[in-house]
């Protein structure tokens, strides 16, 4: 035997799944369009450009770098994810010569 009351579930089913629906249609809502933030950006392809722009963090300690190497900026995922913060950093996706995405949290104004 159960001991919920199936009248006082339901209701409260429901206002658990609006809920996670209002949750959810928030996270939506906190996607942008990189386009509004940086034309540039949003219409970079490395097709465009003789010389690739490599994806930030590939340096390793005091070893001679092999640029050779190292992943390029392919394109930008035209959406970002803006957060809540108080300086509002927004996620960045950037798809690299490799086919990996990588994620780069920015901050702007903090000089």
């Amino acid at each position: 035997r159960s001991c919920v009351d199936k009248k006082e579930a339901i209701p409260e089913l429901f206002k658990l799944k609006d809920e996670i629906t209002a949750k959810y249609l928030a996270r939506l809502s906190k996607m942008n369009k990189l386009q509004d933030y940086s034309p540039f950006l949003a219409s970079y392809l490395s097709t465009n450009y003789p010389i690739g722009v490599e994806i930030p963090g590939q340096y390793k300690g005091f070893e001679r770098p092999n640029p050779s190497r190292h992943i390029t900026i392919s394109c930008f995922e035209p959406t970002i994810r803006i957060f809540t913060s108080l300086r509002k950093p927004y996620e960045l996706r950037i798809l690299g010569s490799d086919g990996k995405r990588y994620k780069f949290l920015v901050k702007a104004g903090e000089d």
